[in-house]
């Protein structure tokens, strides 16, 4: 495993305490993180997530918790958290396994 994956790991477990307040879900078990990136000296992220509707009221919140979360592993000095909202999140399609079981949906 190289060191980029590692970080993008490390960043995942940080943001998995990341509970959206409406679902009381993980934001990574509902799918909202969708691409994390780490420049190559590795001292900065991108992190591009979504949320369950477009009218959610913690949009600001959530963003500045990513960017917290994601300073708190080692090398990370800087992060840049995008907010994408097409396409919409489906939660029949972007949970994780975990967060299909914890919505109730099994197919």
């Amino acid at each position: 495993m190289n060191q980029t994956t590692k970080l993008k790991g490390e960043i995942i477990e940080k943001l998995k305490v990341l509970i959206d307040p409406e679902m009381g879900i993980s934001i990574v078990d509902l799918g909202l993180v969708r691409n994390i990136q780490v420049s190559e000296d590795q001292k900065h992220a991108s992190i591009t997530i979504t949320v369950t509707t477009p009218a959610c009221p913690i949009i600001d919140q959530l963003v500045e918790a990513v960017a917290y979360k994601t300073g708190e592993v080692g090398v990370i000095e800087t992060c840049d958290v995008e907010v994408q909202l097409d396409p919409p999140w489906n939660p029949r399609v972007d949970p994780t396994e975990e967060g299909r079981a914890e919505l109730g949906i099994w197919d």
